[in-house]
């Protein structure tokens, strides 16, 4: 008969075990509803994490046999940086080689260098040197020598930045690859170019029938592209683009391309002339294309894009960054306007876009041009648009001129609890930190069910030895019961 002690002890044990299951399923099955309801792509990239993150790592060990240092190809070049005068040289990596010396007319310069590329900045200007890199390695030789490089230094160490701007594709062709003047029957074509000033301020002006004016971010490699955004009617156009350094305006670069949107067998209207027809051309089902609407004649399209776009404005979030669910308020200030335009009423179209340029929410209004006027408006924000980066667009219209500016903007995941100090939990980390606790749960559970079923197997294992045969060998039963047992 067990002990009362132990008993109690079981029943404490078994309560334990229970509510740990009980815990463990729960907290594992609200963590499965709540991230479904929130995402499914967000339920999948969050197991793939923790996955990733319990998963045993592989370690691979490699070995190689070390062969005599190579002679090494060196290559010299005199570099002016800020007005700073220096000698990059540089060779190819070498495995069997440990270090590099390098040699300056033949005396050391450097020595025990790991790398494959150094640069002198000990130089003169209008001075001659020669260079020769040693290659060190463990196996026999056990040294390579380079040829000897010669390098003139220049006589002066002036620099002149010069900015550059160059269109580089129209509606996603090469402008080097069109024969004449590029051409498309596409109505938004996309242009794309690049520039020598990292996070460059676009501007772009379009001079044609409608006078569109737009400003985009470079990025930091210089790469810019945008859309038209409004459709252009058919005939000869001109885009001009301006690229400027943010830190310094004045620091700037133009380039233009003129370009035609032409009529083709898919958007041309459908022919007017019954002679023409015939039985199979009946049986034919023509799909309406619309047309560009028809907007009043070009001026002359050479004209500079100053000129010809009277009102500049600048776009400003009162926030760059947002939670969900809570509207996006903005200002539009520092309106320049030609003194032939104010008092003009303008319509504005007001979006937000995503990276994909899709359309999350919208609004409109209108403004009065005057010179330095302010202007406020407000999006309000749908609580389903997921966090993440967006742009806010401000389009303004009027007579035959649409003038579009954009900004970044960043949308956080609404808080539901906060903590203080700066405490938050959003939505999504709190659904993460509990599947990971159940998960860890599981984990425990799982555990301690394996020690418990090697526990019951010993045990199970033990009685199975218990046999009378085993006894009758003990003499503790059958004919040798009580041998060399005293009472």
């Amino acid at each position: 008969m067990k002990p009362k002690w132990r008993k109690q002890t079981n029943t404490i044990w078994k309560r334990i075990a229970k509510a740990h299951v009980r815990i463990s399923v729960w907290m594992f099955v609200g963590y499965l509803v709540l991230a479904t309801a929130y995402s499914p792509e967000f339920l999948l990239a969050d197991m793939r994490h923790k996955w990733s993150a319990l998963a045993d790592d592989t370690i691979t060990i490699t070995g190689r046999v070390l062969g005599p240092p190579q002679k090494p190809t060196v290559t010299a070049e005199p570099i002016c940086h800020s007005g700073n005068l220096s000698v990059s040289l540089d060779w190819a990596d070498d495995d069997n080689s440990r270090s590099f010396n390098i040699m300056r007319d033949g005396l050391p310069l450097v020595t025990g260098l790991p790398g494959s590329s150094y640069v002198d900045t000990s130089v003169a200007m209008g001075s001659v040197y020669s260079y020769e890199v040693v290659a060190r390695g463990a196996m026999d030789p056990g040294m390579a020598i380079s040829e000897a490089v010669s390098v003139t230094m220049p006589a002066e160490c002036k620099v002149v930045f010069v900015p550059i701007v160059a269109i580089a594709t129209f509606q996603g062709k090469a402008v080097s690859s069109y024969p004449g003047v590029p051409e498309t029957d596409v109505a938004l074509p996309t242009v794309t170019g690049t520039t020598n000033i990292p996070y460059a301020q676009i501007d772009y002006m379009i001079a044609g029938p409608t006078v569109v004016s737009g400003r985009v971010s470079a990025n930091v490699n210089g790469y810019w592209n945008f859309e038209v955004p409004t459709g252009l009617p058919y005939g000869t156009s001109t885009v001009f683009v301006k690229a400027s350094d943010p830190a310094n305006l004045s620091v700037s670069v133009s380039s233009s391309l003129t370009f035609r949107i032409v009529q083709t067998a898919v958007n041309k209207p459908p022919s007017t002339d019954t002679h023409s027809k015939t039985t199979e051309s009946k049986e034919i089902t023509t799909v309406p294309v619309p047309t560009p609407p028809s907007l009043p004649e070009s001026r002359d399209p050479s004209v500079t894009a100053e000129r010809t776009v009277p009102v500049d404005f600048t776009l400003r979030p009162d926030q760059g960054e947002m939670f969900q669910g809570r509207p996006v308020t903005f200002s539009i200030y520092d309106i320049r306007v030609n003194q032939e335009y104010v008092g003009t009423i303008a319509a504005m179209d007001y979006v937000i876009v995503d990276t994909d340029g899709n359309t999350i929410a919208s609004s409109t209004g209108s403004v009065t041009l005057e010179q330095g006027a302010l202007a406020h408006g407000e999006i309000a924000l749908p609580s389903y648009v997921r966090d993440g980066s967006y742009r806010l667009r401000a389009e303004m219209r009027f007579r035959h001129f649409l003038i579009r500016r954009e900004a970044p903007i960043t949308i956080l995941p609404l808080p539901i609890l906060s903590l203080g100090g700066g405490l938050l939990f959003t939505y999504p980390e709190l659904v993460s930190k509990i599947g990971t606790i159940s998960i860890l749960l599981l984990l425990l559970l799982l555990l301690w069910g394996v020690l418990f079923w090697r526990e019951y197997l010993l045990y199970a294992g033990s009685l199975r030895n218990i046999t009378e045969r085993n006894l009758i060998r003990a003499g503790l039963f059958g004919w040798t019961k009580g041998k060399g047992v005293s009472d």
